[in-house]
C-alpha cells in the first residue's frame, strides 16, 4: 500500500501537483566496505520516485537527480532539489504514458 511522504517545502509542490503519480523520495544504491570510505563504493543515485509500472512490469519508474559522485566520502549533507524542470518534464512524461495506456499504476498488494 503506497503511504503518500510527509511533504517539506522542498517536496510539497511536486506532491501536490504530482498526487496522481503517488510520489516518494530518496535513493537508490549502497556505500560499501573497505578499509577507507576511499577503498570502499558509494554507487547511491537520487530519484524522484513514483508507483509508475515500468515497461518491464518488474520495477517502478522514476525520474533521476542525480549519482553521488565517486569521489565523494561519507554521508551525503547536501542539499537534495528535488522540484526542478528537469524533474518535471520527467513526471510529465510518464503521466503522459499513463494517460495514453502504454504504462499504469501499480495496484496496491502487487
Amino acid at each position: 500500500m503506497y503511504y503518500a511522504p510527509t511533504p517539506t517545502p522542498e517536496t510539497a509542490a511536486l506532491l501536490a501537483d504530482y498526487a496522481d503519480l503517488k510520489l516518494s523520495f530518496g535513493y537508490i544504491g549502497n556505500i560499501g566496505p573497505g578499509p577507507s570510505m576511499k577503498a570502499g563504493y558509494d554507487n547511491r543515485v537520487f530519484y524522484v520516485f513514483t508507483q509508475v509500472q515500468a515497461e518491464s512490469r518488474k520495477a517502478s519508474e522514476g525520474v533521476r537527480l542525480f549519482g553521488v559522485p565517486h569521489d565523494h566520502v561519507g554521508l551525503w549533507s547536501e542539499p537534495v532539489v528535488y522540484d526542478t524542470p528537469a524533474v518535471r518534464a520527467g513526471l510529465d512524461r510518464l503521466r503522459a504514458l499513463v494517460a495514453s495506456g502504454e504504462r499504469r499504476l501499480w495496484k496496491d498488494g502487487e
